[in-house]
């Protein structure tokens, strides 16, 4: 098997490869020691997404494998990548909770539900794309230290009123849904402004220190 990093070839594991996931987990060990992250990983000329390699190398032998190649870039240029990204979404999220409590207010609810969804899973990719900015940093997004508490209070909450969104969907409860998303959800959006400010400031110490 053939192992190139960023065009160059010749990379040898540290072990005997017994799986292409062993294989991978060495090369991130690799780059995490020169603080970079992977971009990109081709495997016999197919492209495989980061968030898809378990289920792209399920079932996949080590000696079916010819060539391996992994692009990769600094974690502070992923970090900030990823930040911008997230800064982009920030003020819909926040406009939304408000807006949708509107809706749910004047009795509009059928078509209410289905933005509900679309902006609960705007907020879940919202707080991946934190976490992997975290993962980038070095960090654990749920361990962060903001406003002298930890982030894990503020995604259990989050969490909780997900939870009681989807009961109050449920059981159609148009006044729960208005309550919730104008005095718990949109607080919460707001709070994420704090987080992105925290992360920015670990992104800027981890970049003044590399």
């Amino acid at each position: 098997m053939e192992i190139i990093i960023d065009g160059q070839p010749g990379f040898l594991p540290t072990t005997q490869p017994v799986s292409l996931s062993s294989v991978l987990s060495d090369i991130s060990d690799h780059l995490e020691a020169q603080r970079r992250g992977m971009l990109g990983i081709v495997v016999d000329g197919a492209s495989i997404a980061a968030d898809d390699l378990e289920g792209a190398l399920a079932g996949r032998s080590i000696e079916s494998v010819l060539s391996v190649e992994v692009r990769s870039e600094a974690l502070a240029e992923l970090a900030a990548a990823r930040m911008q990204a997230v800064k982009d979404v920030l003020p819909e999220l926040e406009n939304a909770c408000r807006q949708l409590a509107e809706v749910f207010s004047s009795g509009a609810e059928d078509e209410a539900y289905g933005q509900f969804d679309e902006l609960a899973g705007a907020w879940v990719a919202l707080k991946e794309q934190q976490r992997q900015i975290a993962r980038a940093l070095g960090a654990n997004l749920d361990e962060i230290v903001e406003n002298d508490d930890v982030l894990r209070a503020h995604h259990e909450k989050l969490s909780r009123f997900l939870t009681e969104a989807g009961q109050a969907i449920t059981s159609r409860d148009q006044v729960l849904m208005a309550d919730l998303l104008e005095y718990e959800f949109a607080p919460l959006a707001e709070r994420e402004r704090t987080v992105l400010e925290t992360l920015d400031l670990l992104l800027k110490e981890r970049s003044a220190g590399a």
